[in-house]
């Protein structure tokens, strides 16, 4: 009698309890892998271990989104097969397949912050100092690389066919060249920034003809900002840096002093001998050329 009981309750509630079934059991399992993922990473050292401390730290949430996704997805797949709703059959696979990709990129873009701030510490440790301007390069493109990828597979997963995007971003490549000429002239600027590399992060910086100086603090795609002597922040966008000369006074090997030595009349005498001691003082010490 119990069998023939259960076998009617799940003949009646079996969708029911298959989909709490499946949403426990994503429940437990993502919180498992979150406990897991960040005992690892805490057991980890970010300096020695660069790259797998970079990962486990940046695993954590994705992957319990992740979990998420393939949970709901399966739950999704219960109630399709049980109501047989083919519109939903239809969008649920492609669903599921772009929020894995969105999972996957979020994961490699923490994954890069975090090794880059990783490489920053051991190199602090180890008493080196990292060019700040040329890691931020390196990590902005390896994040626009994942972004692009993560763009392009989407489209992919979609049905789009990515020759014809890439055909019309050739031809559409025109009018959007026209309609946002200051963003691609800004955007080309920066790259030749960080590609010839006229000045870094923390170097004094001025532009002749302008206001525009102070201290570099940060080197983005549109503008760089600076941050002059009283605190003001200037953002100047990078297009002007193809255009307009710059003056490195970080990059200065020498700075000429003229200072004016005021003597009495009555002193007259006494020029010579203060021109040759001065002269012979500015000849004998090391830091004067």
């Amino acid at each position: 009698q119990f069998i023939d009981w259960a076998a009617a309750v799940y003949e009646e509630w079996g969708v029911v309890i298959t989909v709490f079934a499946i949403v426990f059991a994503t429940l437990v399992v993502a919180w498992l892998a979150s406990v897991v993922l960040q005992r690892l990473a805490r057991r980890s050292d970010p300096v020695r271990h660069v790259w797998i401390h970079g990962m486990l730290a940046s695993a954590s949430t994705p992957v319990q989104a992740l979990v998420w996704v393939i949970g709901l997805a399966a739950a999704g797949m219960v109630l399709v097969r049980q109501g047989g709703d083919s519109t939903l059959s239809h969008v649920l696979v492609p669903g599921r397949n772009v929020a894995i990709i969105l999972v996957v990129m979020w994961f490699l873009l923490r994954m890069v912050g975090n090794v880059q701030a990783n490489l920053v510490a051991r190199a602090g440790r180890r008493g080196r100092e990292l060019d700040p301007t040329a890691t931020d390069a390196v990590s902005k493109l390896a994040k626009a690389s994942i972004v692009i990828t993560a763009i392009l597979t989407m489209m992919q997963t979609l049905g789009f066919s990515i020759a014809g995007v890439l055909a019309f971003g050739g031809v559409g490549g025109i009018a959007v060249g026209f309609a946002a000429q200051s963003l691609v002239a800004n955007l080309l600027g920066g790259l030749t920034i960080f590609a010839s590399r006229p000045f870094k992060v923390g170097e004094y910086i001025i532009i002749p003809g302008t206001e525009l100086m102070g201290g570099v603090e940060h080197i983005g795609w549109r503008a760089t900002r600076l941050i002059g002597f009283d605190r003001k922040p200037f953002y100047v966008p990078n297009a002007m840096f193809n255009t307009q000369p710059v003056i490195n006074h970080s990059r200065m090997t020498s700075r000429q002093i003229s200072e004016t030595i005021h003597v009495r009349y009555d002193d007259i005498e006494a020029v010579q001998a203060i021109v040759t001691d001065g002269r012979a003082m500015l000849a004998a010490h090391p830091g004067i050329q």
